[in-house]
């Protein structure tokens, strides 16, 4: 099956290391598969499924992955590497580091909304984008493995959400 990438994904991710679909890197993926909350729920053919809507990029170090204020319209599952995640936490700047198995733009995935925070690779990483469009695809093709995912990305959403609610009122405390 082939990924058919938006324009706007395909000219976002148009300076990176085009590395082929998910699909192609299963093994790998099955190997960091319990760091990836994304895929928490799902069975091994499930992953397979969802594999092969993803496309994987490769991206140099401090390449910017996400950019605060840009429509988000793809999810990104970091693979290898690593990067720095920056926004503005209870109105202070804030920094995390994030590894292998997580997945960023969750929020503005599901709201069509700009990015909130920006993404800088660490070292050199690859990851794969899950588009809105092939995550309709899933739906129309297996909708309980679409399902599956929607409550997924919910939970990461939520788990954004305490975490920053923690953070401001720990800041006004």
């Amino acid at each position: 099956m082939a990924i058919e990438m938006t324009d706007s994904l395909k000219h976002r991710y148009s300076d990176l290391e085009d590395l082929g679909s998910a699909d192609r890197y299963m093994d790998e993926i099955l190997e960091i598969i319990h760091q990836i909350d994304l895929f928490d729920d799902l069975n091994e053919a499930e992953v397979r499924l969802v594999c092969q809507h993803m496309r994987c990029y490769g991206a140099p170090r401090n390449h910017i992955i996400l950019q605060e204020g840009l429509a988000g319209d793809g999810l990104l599952l970091v693979l290898t590497g690593a990067a720095r995640e920056i926004g503005q936490v209870a109105g202070e700047q804030a920094e995390i580091e994030v590894e292998v198995g997580t997945t960023l733009g969750a929020t503005s995935f599901i709201d069509g909304k700009p990015h909130l925070t920006t993404c800088i690779s660490s070292v050199p990483m690859d990851f794969a984008v899950l588009s809105r469009e092939e995550l309709n695809a899933i739906l129309d093709e297996a909708p309980r493995l679409g399902n599956k995912l929607l409550l997924a990305l919910l939970k990461i959403v939520s788990s954004h959400l305490r975490t920053a609610s923690r953070h401001s009122l720990s800041s006004i405390a």
